[in-house]
C-alpha cells in the first residue's frame, strides 16, 4: 500500500474519468489524492483518511451532495475537513450563492473541472489566499 501525503484531496464522483483526471491534477498540481465512486465510499474515505479537501459531485449517487457534506460538517471528526462542490448542471451564479450561504460548503467548481480554477481554489480553501476580483480590507 502506498503512503498517503498531505494535503490529501478525495475525490468522490460517479464518473470514471472526472475521478481520474481531476486526481491527476491534483498530484501535478502536488496535492496527494483518493478517489470513490459513491457517497457510501467517501464518507468512509473522509473517516478513515481525513483528507485536507473533498471535491464532491454534487449528485453523487445514493445520497445528493448536500447530504453527504452536512453529514461531514455533523461529524466532530470530520466537520473540519474541506468541502468544494463539483457540478456541471448547477451553474447559475444562484446556486454557487445557496452552496455557500445555506449549506456551508467551502467553495464551488463547475465541471469539467479547470486545473487553473482547481488551484485557484484549493490555494482559497487549503491556504487562505484571497478570491480574484475581491480585496482585502484592514
Amino acid at each position: 500500500m502506498n503512503e498517503i501525503r498531505r494535503p490529501l484531496v478525495l475525490v468522490a464522483d460517479e464518473s470514471k474519468l472526472t475521478r481520474v483526471t481531476a486526481t491527476r491534477t491534483l498530484r501535478d498540481l502536488g496535492y496527494d489524492a483518493i478517489e470513490a465512486a459513491s457517497a457510501e465510499e467517501a464518507f468512509a474515505g473522509i473517516e478513515l483518511h481525513l483528507p485536507d479537501a473533498v471535491l464532491l459531485d454534487a449528485l453523487i449517487p445514493q445520497l445528493h451532495g448536500r447530504d453527504l457534506w452536512q453529514a461531514v460538517r455533523n461529524n466532530h471528526e470530520t466537520q473540519d475537513t474541506r468541502v468544494i462542490v463539483m457540478t456541471g448542471p448547477f451553474k447559475a451564479p444562484r446556486y454557487r450563492y445557496e452552496a455557500h450561504n445555506t449549506n456551508g460548503v467551502d467553495d464551488y467548481l463547475h465541471k469539467p473541472v479547470d486545473p487553473a480554477e482547481l488551484r485557484a481554489v484549493l490555494d482559497r480553501v487549503l491556504n487562505g489566499a484571497p478570491e480574484v476580483g475581491f480585496e482585502i480590507v484592514a
